[in-house]
């Protein structure tokens, strides 16, 4: 099995196989932001830097945004944000 569910018209990704078989776990695949003005941080720590626009002004993802899952780290949740590998508070978010 390749992770993807076939269909008709288009190959949809289900999520990532562990063990790779029939009846195994599957990792969570996506963060869903669950607050507001939550900070997105280049490392796994509140002492981070936060991550900015161009401009200087912080970037908060909105309520309900979904971002590709790459992990966790004690507290935070690693995610990919246009490129950029970021962190966010398990606080404020979850997985699905």
């Amino acid at each position: 099995m390749n992770g993807f569910l076939r269909t008709k018209t288009a190959e949809t990704p289900i999520g990532i196989l562990q063990n790779g078989g029939i009846g195994t776990s599957v990792t969570p695949t996506l963060v869903v932001i669950n607050g507001t003005n939550l900070r997105m941080r280049y490392a796994p720590s509140l002492d981070a830097e936060i991550f900015k626009w161009a401009d200087g002004t912080n970037r908060h993802p909105e309520k309900g945004e979904k971002y590709p899952y790459l992990g966790e780290e004690g507290d935070f949740y690693k995610i990919n944000y246009k490129g950029y590998t970021l962190y966010v508070s398990k606080q404020y978010t979850y997985v699905e």
